[in-house]
């Protein structure tokens, strides 16, 4: 992520060397003055359910927390796309067995857009599984040249990077980054099938009910659906969103956001 977003971007990573180096200067009044900035009961947000007693729980929480400050604001401030920085980029690790590949550019999607769901249905499709979607089944069962591969988009309140990910050996790098982008680009081409499509569908809506047959799945659907602003009532709806996509509008959505000759492509391992 460094090498695709600038130092003024939440989503830039620092080299571990200088993470390392400010993690040890950091004193007492700095961890003080963080903590000031970004943490209080304004930004708070606790998800309980099960079997309670709210007027119990209200009160406790009142004298546990019924003194803590306000702290900061619970708006994000604006954050732009910066535009790809294509281009391929080697990191040496020496002695290592396999190596890790990553295939990314800044993208556009963040949880609120309305082609979000479209956008997901079809990267399932493309490579949300190694098992059983058309990369993993591509380049690891295939072809044999990855350990595991999969897609995917960070996508929040704010628009984090579309990504590919894979593992293998360090002398079968070139040929499984070759085949990795020869099935990205089938797949812009030609589309999910109504079938890969429908299953998409039935996958996501039936994980999303299950989930919600747990406590812990009711929460944190709940928390989710606050955090990113679409409401309690989302957990309904959510559905039913995911059934009424088309094929059409899944591959157009996807086709908008994901340009193979604007990766960036990092390498991380022992290569000849």
């Amino acid at each position: 992520m460094g090498r695709i977003y600038p130092e003024s971007h939440p989503f830039h990573r620092l080299p571990g060397e200088k993470r390392v180096e400010i993690v040890e200067s950091l004193e007492r009044a700095e961890l003080e003055r963080h903590y000031a900035e970004r943490y209080g009961a304004a930004t708070l947000r606790l998800v309980l359910v099960g079997d309670l007693d709210a007027g119990r729980v209200l009160d406790g929480l009142e004298v546990r927390f019924g003194s803590w400050r306000a702290g900061p604001s619970r708006s994000f401030p604006a954050v732009s796309t910066p535009p790809p920085n294509p281009g391929r980029e080697v990191v040496s690790m020496p002695d290592k067995a396999s190596a890790d590949v990553v295939l990314a550019e800044p993208s556009t999607l963040t949880r609120t857009d309305p082609e979000y769901v479209a956008c997901v249905l079809a990267n399932s499709a493309l490579g949300q599984s190694s098992l059983t979607s058309r990369l993993g089944v591509r380049v690891r069962d295939t072809e044999g040249l990855t350990y595991g591969i999969h897609s995917s988009f960070s996508a929040t309140h704010l628009a984090g990077p579309f990504l590919v990910s894979l593992t293998v050996r360090p002398d079968s790098r070139d040929a499984a980054v070759a085949s990795t982008l020869d099935e990205i680009a089938r797949f812009l081409k030609e589309g999910m099938t109504e079938r890969e499509l429908a299953d998409e569908k039935s996958s996501r809506a039936g994980k999303f009910q299950v989930d919600l047959a747990s406590n812990g799945g009711i929460a944190s659907a709940i928390d989710s659906a606050v955090y990113h602003g679409l409401g309690v009532e989302y957990l309904d709806r959510f559905p039913s969103l995911v059934h009424a996509v088309t094929r059409e509008e899944a591959n157009a959505a996807f086709v908008s956001r994901v340009h193979p000759d604007l990766f960036t492509v990092v390498s991380a391992g022992s290569f000849a």
